[in-house]
């Protein structure tokens, strides 16, 4: 993983970047937050970590909603400043900022598809 595999995802988003392998950039986010003591990609790898679940627990069902997916892309197209970003506290809190609302399309999309299949249990 590097820096350039954060910018595809950021530039192509998630077909770009194949959610089956968000596991292994979230991994490769904290070995790169270790290694460089800069906690913006700890935050990073958590939010991918929270997609990659969800993907994975969703893939059993059918996937998540196409709306779900374009607010994803949507944030993680913020990437390269959070990248580009000369102070690490600035950038951990763009950081911080975009894992929270990675967390609220997650939670939001979850209740979308469970109400769905509560709905039309069929």
């Amino acid at each position: 993983m590097s820096r350039e595999d954060l910018r595809r995802l950021a530039l192509g988003g998630l077909a770009a970047f194949p959610p089956s392998a968000l596991s292994d950039l979230s991994s490769s986010c904290k070995d790169l937050c270790t290694a460089l003591s800069d906690n913006r990609y700890c935050l990073l790898a958590d939010a991918l970590r929270m997609v990659a679940e969800w993907f994975d627990e969703r893939d059993r069902y059918g996937g998540i909603m196409t709306s779900s997916v374009v607010e994803l892309d949507g944030l993680f197209s913020r990437l390269p400043p959070i990248l580009d970003e000369d102070d690490a506290g600035a950038a951990a809190a763009f950081a911080e900022a975009l894992r929270h609302e990675v967390s609220i399309v997650v939670e939001q999309g979850e209740d979308r598809l469970n109400r769905m299949y509560r709905d039309d249990p069929s």
